[in-house]
């Protein structure tokens, strides 16, 4: 089960830069956004990085190579959705055999996991799910 790209990068957005639990992610990408992004940037945001913009964050994950953030272990695993075609292509093997037979999504996790269990004609007891969004 995946979550919606757009979820996942504003969930991302808000996690890392926005209201982030530490400032390493603003420091570490933040300035750098910042830098390259924001052509009159003060000293302070060049330095902290903690007050990129949205609109800045998305150019820079959208000029960025995309395998630069397909490694979860470097604390940007959030953002492989955005190499979509890549993701798609991964579900194939070399020689064209099909690894995945179903994607379902976070977004109608209760629907599609009763599909996939009556597909697979299996019983399965599910936790309650309370659905999560990124929606104001």
């Amino acid at each position: 089960f995946v979550r919606h790209p757009f979820d996942r990068v504003l969930s991302a957005f808000r996690n890392k830069l926005e209201n982030p639990f530490t400032d390493e992610f603003q420091r570490r990408y933040g300035t750098k956004i910042v830098t390259k992004y924001r052509p009159y940037a003060s000293d302070k945001s060049k330095k902290l990085g903690d007050d990129v913009s949205f609109t800045e964050f998305i150019h820079y994950l959208t000029e960025e190579n995309p395998n630069k953030f397909n490694n979860p272990g470097n604390g940007t695993g959030t953002y492989v959705s955005l190499a979509h075609s890549r993701f798609l292509n991964r579900m194939y093997t070399l020689n064209n055999q099909r690894l995945v037979d179903f994607i379902g999504t976070a977004e109608n996790y209760q629907k599609e996991a009763e599909l996939l269990v009556r597909t697979l004609n299996i019983t399965v007891t599910f936790p309650e799910h309370e659905a999560k969004t990124t929606a104001e």
